[in-house]
């Protein structure tokens, strides 16, 4: 049974999302810029929508703000794979085929309705498609497929920081951020376990002309997956400032630079310190 202070609760739920959390595009916008996210800038966005975080609109104009956010010269990416709920290795040790036109992203509704978009393009990976929007989006994705590891020199990451790139996360946990695997890619040697599994898996993919593919890749390990501390990555990556949070109405931001994030984790190796245990 429902008692008073629930109802209560319940009640004045809708006028605080509206009126005390409530924020519109331009607002999002504004606190993106506070944190340092600027007209023309390259950024990778995980993203997650709740209503009852306070922003008024759906989600097809939440994706607008955050175009909006770098404008025409600017480029906007998310991540577009096509599993969730299992690992790369569980996703190809089912011999699902990857359809770059078809398979729905499902990391999330926004990145789907960014997915459909016109101007999208969407890389050609089994694993770790990125689909990108804006001035450098060709050249972003174009890379993908064509080395073994998702996170090579090649791949949408190692673009992000020759870019010069961010890294946004908006209402979505630390956890939900794919470029830590770059960050893990770019240390590989100094991790205390294999960061790959002994074997490249082959994956299917159909492109955008619907040809079929053949597509070799690496597929992260269990034990690079079980020994990694979120946690302390995330400390430090904010303690060092190569990422700031920030926060309205009721949803969180934090915004990273990417060549900060990856001197940051340098540094932690230097210093002998990691963010992998065992």
């Amino acid at each position: 049974m429902i008692g008073p202070t629930q109802r209560l609760k319940r009640a004045v739920k809708p006028f605080l999302v509206q009126v005390v959390w409530g924020y519109d595009s331009a607002g999002l916008v504004k606190a993106l810029r506070s944190l340092g996210l600027e007209p023309g800038d390259a950024v990778m966005i995980h993203c997650g929508f709740e209503p009852s975080h306070g922003f008024k609109g759906t989600p097809q104009e939440l994706v607008e703000a955050f175009l909006s956010a770098v404008g025409p010269d600017g480029t906007v990416a998310m991540m577009s794979m096509p599993y969730n709920g299992m690992s790369s290795y569980e996703f190809l040790s089912k011999g699902n085929i990857f359809d770059v036109r078809r398979s729905i992203s499902m990391m999330g509704i926004l990145t789907e309705i960014f997915r459909r978009r016109r101007e999208v393009l969407r890389g050609l990976h089994p694993t770790h498609s990125v689909a990108a929007w804006g001035r450098r989006a060709e050249w972003l994705i174009s890379g993908q497929g064509e080395d073994l590891s998702p996170f090579g020199e090649g791949s949408p990451f190692a673009r992000l920081v020759e870019a010069d790139g961010k890294i946004l996360l908006y209402d979505v946990p630390f956890t939900t951020m794919t470029f830590d695997h770059y960050l893990e890619h770019c240390i590989r040697d100094h991790l205390p376990v294999p960061l790959y599994r002994s074997e490249p898996m082959k994956g299917v993919v159909l492109d955008r002309q619907g040809n079929r593919r053949e597509v070799r890749t690496w597929v992260l390990s269990e034990e690079v997956t079980g020994s990694r501390r979120s946690g302390i990555l995330e400390n430090e990556l904010l303690r060092s400032r190569a990422m700031r949070k920030g926060r309205i109405g009721r949803s969180t931001l934090m915004l990273g630079q990417a060549r900060a994030m990856v001197a940051a984790v340098q540094q932690m190796v230097r210093e002998g310190r990691g963010f992998h245990q065992t």
